[in-house]
């Protein structure tokens, strides 16, 4: 039908003189077909967009609204796919994205209830599920207060907390499922604290634990099974999957690891921390476990264990502390060992009374007792070994069975394995294999010594010299005694040799029996026999042997000669290859280079140089003979003295005072012939009594002259002369008596008397 342009248009009512004559055409709306002059109370499938439905009852079924405002509507089933607002509206069935609404009723909910939704989303309601308003009621035991309903405990899960016990907290199955009166007890987890009854100030996380705990109290376990098997103790406290899991009545424990403690049953006051810790003790009381399986066979009391498998095989051993890695790892029934470091006494089985500190200390010792180790490796390779002390880094490293040893310093007596050594200082006897009795004592001290015999050896190393200990090279020498520093320090295989001081019997290399006392003492010596006391006494001496000198320089100079004895300062100075020589007395034959002399006096002999067979007594006796020979002389006369000069000379003997005035000489003259020789050594000016002995030197006859002597006077007093020869005494011009005789030669010897 043709409807009017104003139709289309038009923005109020429309009169009827402006329809059409055909306007009774219908429409169709839908399925519906409408005719504008009927009623049409029912249309069939129609979409209506932005529709408001504002009065009347309006009957909906099965219609499909994107956007609907609807004030009162019975519908029987609605499909919003949009957004619906329905004042007033009762629904059979519907399907809504979006409903907003002041007011929902569901006839089939019961009035103080809590509504959840039940299969296929239906909302539903329990009468064990009840809300007031202002109090939430649930019943079942799932989450509550418990079956004794008091007000402070909290309980969450099936069975959860029985009993009247106030301020509990049980969370899990049958957590604290049997309590009574227990109070102030936190259960988290099935079975957690489930036969408590009395237990308070307890807690337990995790399944079971404290799970059989009736009435220990205090108690706190944390991981599965902890505790499981706690009954009556108190004061416990387990960290781990199943810490301390068999305890019944042990009290005062700690475990901190899965299984620590696992195994105790009745042990008191433990700690154990780390996983497998103290696993196997079960009665024993006071011990500290540390670290992954520390002490884990332990079933004795009063050990500390600290570190990865620290004590891990101790079973009985009791009162031992271990500290470090694999510490004391493998001791079973040793007793009050102490290990701290590193694998420290490692493989200890039973020895006892053993201390190392330091990695590896005592690391291989297995039965050896009372030991001692501090520092990195000492005593290292030890097993059997007992009574040994070693301090310092690898010191008595390789020791295996050496026993009563001790070693102090940087690897002192590092490869020893013999017993009843001594070494203090860095590397003191280091290479001490299995010499026996040695006490080397300061830096590098008997550094060298393998199987040497009760040598001793005592000084250090100097820093500016770069001097070395004494006794340094010594391997197989027995019996020596060094102290100083470089002391015998070429010695090898010398043996029963005494040196003391700095660089004393220095030389000194396969020769033994030799003493050398003072600085440089025989330091050049090679040779055996040999006794220096005082700074340098006989330090030239290379194999000069059997020479005795006592004094600051004595025998100095001495070489290679033999069987010499100096005693005082520079005594014997400058003998070189003298021998058989004596001297006592400062500078004692300070120059001389003879033989066969003997000094004795303060400078006695001091000038004689090459004169031999010589003996000098007093202070200054001979000091000024030089090169004369078989001389003896007692008293302070020096040689030349009183008119008496034998500086020279041989063959005479002087016996003089002590101002060096001869009183009784004797006075060697030699031959005598035809020609008057003096005879008597001294001026007779004031008279003298003579003996003078004559030999004829054609057949060895002899006779004797007694002589008195005065100014110009000579007589003789009494004789025997069995010469065959005439003999005649006379004075010269120097009144000195003379002999003579008339034919022939005698040798003729005098000695004045007085």
């Amino acid at each position: 039908m043709t409807v009017p342009f104003t139709f289309g248009t038009a923005t109020t009512s429309i009169p009827l003189s402006n329809l059409d004559s055909n306007f009774n055409t219908p429409i169709t709306l839908g399925n519906t077909s409408i005719y504008l002059g009927n009623t049409t109370t029912t249309i069939g499938n129609l979409t209506l967009t932005n529709a408001t439905i504002s009065s009347g009852n309006v009957t909906i079924s099965n219609i499909t609204v994107t956007t609907a405002n609807v004030t009162t509507a019975n519908v029987a089933t609605l499909s919003v796919t949009g957004t619906a607002t329905i004042a007033t509206a009762n629904i059979t069935t519907g399907n809504i994205t979006t409903l907003t609404s002041t007011s929902i009723t569901d006839s089939g909910l019961t009035s103080g209830r809590v509504t959840f939704a039940g299969a296929s989303g239906l909302l539903t309601d329990s009468a064990n599920l009840l809300y007031s308003g202002t109090d939430l009621t649930v019943y079942g035991l799932t989450v509550g207060r418990g079956a004794g309903a008091v007000s402070t405990n909290t309980a969450v899960g099936a069975s959860a907390m029985t009993g009247s016990g106030g301020e509990n907290t049980g969370i899990g199955s049958s957590a604290l499922g049997a309590n009574t009166t227990g109070v102030q007890n936190v259960a988290v987890g099935r079975l957690a604290l489930q036969q408590s009854t009395t237990t308070q100030n307890s807690v337990a996380v995790g399944y079971a634990a404290l799970q059989t705990s009736s009435t220990g109290s205090y108690n706190t376990a944390l991981g599965a099974l902890a505790l499981n098997a706690n009954t009556t103790a108190s004061f416990n406290t387990a960290v781990g999957y199943q810490a301390g899991y068999s305890n019944t009545t042990g009290t005062n424990n700690a475990a901190f690891g899965r299984i620590a403690l696992y195994s105790n049953t009745t042990g008191a006051t433990n700690t154990a921390v780390g996983s497998q810790s103290l696993y196997s003790n079960t009665t024993s009381d006071h011990n500290v476990a540390v670290g992954t399986s520390a002490l884990y066979a332990n079933t004795a009391a009063e050990n500390t264990a600290v570190g990865s498998s620290a004590m891990e095989t101790n079973t009985t051993g009791n009162a031992q502390t271990a500290v470090g890695y694999r510490a004391l790892y493998a001791n079973t029934t040793g007793v009050e060992n102490t290990a701290v470091g590193r694998t420290a006494l490692n493989s200890n089985t039973t020895g006892n009374y053993n201390s190392g500190t330091g990695r590896g200390a005592l690391q291989a010792n297995t039965t050896g007792a009372s030991n001692t180790a501090d520092g990195a490796f000492a005593l290292f390779s030890n097993t059997t070994g007992i009574n040994n002390s070693a301090v310092g880094y690898e010191a008595l490293n390789a020791n295996i069975s050496g026993a009563d040893n001790t070693a102090i310093g940087w690897r002192a007596l590092r490869v020893n394995t013999q017993s009843y050594n001594t070494g203090l200082g860095s590397q003191a006897g280091y290479n001490n294999t299995s010499g026996s009795g040695l006490t080397a004592v300061g830096v590098t001290a008997a550094f060298n010594n393998t199987t040497g015999q009760s040598n001793t050896a005592v000084g250090g190393y100097d820093g500016q010299t770069g001097e070395v200990g004494p006794l340094y090279a010594n391997t197989t020498g027995n019996f020596n005694t060094a102290i100083g520093t470089a002391a015998l320090k070429s010695n090898t295989t010398g043996s029963y040799s005494v040196a003391i001081g700095y660089q004393a019997l220095y030389s000194n290399t396969t020769n033994g029996g030799n003493t050398a006392v003072g600085p440089l003492a025989a330091k050049l010596n090679t040779g055996t026999g040999i006794s220096a006391f005082g700074n340098s006494a006989l330090t030239s001496n290379t194999t000069g042997a059997s020479n005795c000198a006592f004094g600051e320089s004595a025998l100095q100079n001495n070489t290679t000669s033999s069987n010499n004895t100096a005693v005082g300062y520079q005594a014997g100075y400058s003998n070189v290859t003298g021998t058989g020589e004596t001297y006592l007395g400062v500078q004692a034959g300070y120059l001389n280079t003879g033989n066969f002399n003997t000094f004795v006096g303060v400078t006695a002999g001091y000038a004689a140089t090459t004169g031999t067979l010589n003996s000098f007594f007093g202070y200054g006796s001979g000091s000024v003979v030089t090169t004369g020979a078989k001389n003896s002389i007692l008293g302070g006369y020096n040689g030349n003295q009183g008119g008496l000069d034998i500086r020279t000379a041989s063959n005479n003997v002087v016996l003089s005072d002590g101002d060096g005035n001869p009183t009784n000489t004797r006075y060697v003259v030699g031959n005598v012939s035809t020609t008057a020789v003096d005879i008597a050594p001294s001026n007779s000016a004031t008279g003298g009594l003579h003996f003078v002995t004559c030999f004829n030197t054609a057949d060895g006859s002899q006779g004797w002259f007694l002589i008195a002597t005065r100014t110009n006077s000579v007589t003789t007093i009494s004789s025997s002369n069995n010469t065959g020869l005439t003999i005649t005494f006379g004075q010269t011009a120097s009144v000195r008596l003379n002999a003579v005789t008339a034919s022939g030669t005698i040798n003729v010897t005098c000695t004045t008397i007085s």
